[in-house]
């Protein structure tokens, strides 16, 4: 009976948070990303604007893991996959 109850709590608790819309920055904007070892991203910019893209690109003589590695600004973070540049 307690894990029935438990349960229901749990469920009705994501109901309603998952009904809750939290406040967003407007206009967030991101610092440059981070320039990982080997490689190369652009565009560069000193300041970049929410749903800015950045791609990267590995250096000659490296790989990528990832294939296409970009990162968008998002509420003022950068989010996506980031680059794994290889040794060729």
């Amino acid at each position: 009976m307690k894990i029935a109850i438990f349960v229901l709590l749990v469920a009705f608790a994501a109901t309603a948070f998952a009904s809750v819309r939290f406040p967003r920055a407007a206009g967030a904007t991101c610092s440059p990303p981070y320039n990982y070892y080997n490689t190369n991203y652009s565009p560069h910019k000193s300041v970049y604007n929410e749903f800015d893209r950045v791609y990267y690109t590995c250096k000659p003589g490296y790989t990528d893991r990832n294939g296409v590695s970009s990162v968008k600004c998002y509420l003022g973070f950068w989010s996506g996959t980031w680059p794994t540049c290889l040794s060729n």
